[in-house]
This record gives structure tokens, sequence and C-alpha cells, in this order.
């Protein structure tokens, strides 16, 4: 009877503990105005990010904390994690704020408390307003932007569906898939070994510097007019360059080690 009794208690546990689990999490709920040309600014360190767009002049931000793992202080880090939403009008920022699960001891901070729980943002903004992102490692996604993108993360895994206006991105170790409808500004790249693949149509026309240094790759559905070998810190570093079916906007590249794939739909 004891052996049954505690079979039975585990099984109870064991089953609530989704439950606890899906209990600890927290929504955030927030709009705030942002003109049609203003800037909206996110940062934030892991879960992920999806940026829709629309013609309304405002910014509205559903985010979802959520546990990373079962310990038993989940729910205190859940509660003490916080999505600050400020601005207005020209500028908009949304941003993870996990200084609540930092701990100190004296004068000095040790760093954070354990496993940081997620953050799973779902933003929309104006489609013609300018967009920063500063992330460590969040599962990023966004829609159409016919304005400015600057795109920054370690080590994420980043989708862009539809980009017209100049856009600067820059990985670490990531992975970004680029779908660009039409190239009609700059594109400029970097990494350090992360990796690029860039959908572009086939009559896409723009002038082409990638810089792949020493153990980096290239590979391209487009010829271009040029292949040339610089010297970079005293290495060889591969260099091409190059117009694709006439030229236009630049479609600039580096890297150390890292890849670039571009794509012809």
């Amino acid at each position: 009877m004891k052996t049954a009794g505690l079979a039975a208690a585990l099984a109870l546990a064991l089953g609530a503990a989704p439950a606890l689990h899906a209990a600890a999490a927290r929504e955030v709920h927030q709009t705030l105005p942002l003109d049609a040309d203003g800037t909206l600014t996110i940062k934030t360190f892991k879960g992920s990010i999806t940026v829709a767009t629309g013609s309304a002049a405002e910014v509205r931000v559903d985010a979802r904390i959520e546990p990373d793992g079962d310990d038993s202080d989940q729910a205190r880090k859940v509660e003490q994690t916080r999505v600050d939403v400020s601005g207005g009008g020209r500028s908009d920022t949304v941003r993870s704020d996990y200084d609540g699960n930092t701990r100190r001891h004296r004068f000095f901070w040790w760093g954070h408390d354990g496993t940081l729980p997620f953050v799973r943002y779902h933003v929309t903004m104006p489609k013609t307003a300018r967009l920063v992102i500063d992330d460590y490692k969040s599962d990023v996604s966004v829609a159409p932007l016919s304005s400015e993108l600057t795109l920054e993360t370690y080590k994420g895994t980043v989708t862009l569906r539809g980009v017209e206006g100049p856009a600067r991105l820059t990985t670490y170790k990531g992975e970004m898939r680029v779908e660009v409808p039409r190239l009609a500004s700059d594109l400029r790249m970097s990494t350090y070994k992360g990796s690029y693949e860039v959908m572009l149509p086939a009559d896409a026309r723009f002038t082409l510097d990638a810089d792949t240094g020493r153990r980096g790759s290239f590979e391209s559905d487009f010829a271009v007019a040029s292949v040339t070998t610089s010297r970079r810190f005293g290495r060889d570093g591969g260099r091409v360059r190059g117009d694709a079916n006439g030229g236009g906007p630049r479609l600039e590249f580096d890297t150390y080690k890292g890849s670039l794939r571009l794509r012809a739909k």
C-alpha cells in the first residue's frame, strides 16, 4: 500500500509539472504610437521575435515570458523578468529586462542566477518605419519591410521576407535567410562564422563585393564580372567583385570563415 501511494504521488507530481510551467508563463500586451517614418528598436536575449507590418501609425507588442527548464525557481525568474516598452511618436523601444534575475554579493555582480526565461515577441509596426534589432540567440522573423533595417544577433536564426529598404545584417555564428523580392537599396552583411542564404529574382541588378577572407565560402547563381584575391592582415583572402545583370545597388559581404549563398528565384 505504501509503495502504491508513493507511485500515485509521483505520477501526480509528474502530471502536474507541465501545468505548473504553463501557470508560470506571463504575458505583456502594450500599444504605443509610432510615426510612419519613426524608428522601432527591439533588444532581447533569447526566445523569439516575430515582426509583422501594417499601415497603422503604432507599435503593438504582445510578449510571452516562458520558463526555461524545470527548476523550482523558474516561477520567480519569470515573474522578475520584465518587458519594457517605452517611447511614442518618433522612436519606440522594446527591451527584455533580466535585471531582477541577477544576484549580487556585497559590491560585486555575480551574473545571471542560472537559466533565464524565454521572451517571445509578436510585434506589429508601420511598414515604412525603421527597425533595429539587437539580439543574442533568438529565432527572428520579419515580414515585408520597405524601410531601413539594422539587425545584429550573436547566434540567432533569422528569416527575413520582403526586404526592400537598405539593410545592415550582422551575426557571429548565426544563420540568416533573406528573401528579397526587389533589391532597391544596398544590402550589407557580415559574420565571423555564420551563414547567409539570399534569395533574389533572377533578373536582379546589383554590384557585388564579397570578401570571404581565408576560410570563408561563396556560392552564386549569378555571373559576376571578376574574381580577385586580396591580402588582409598578412593572409591571402578571397574577394569576389563585379556586376550582376548590369549592376545596381551594392550587395556587400564580409566574413572570416562564414558562408554566403546567392540564389536566383
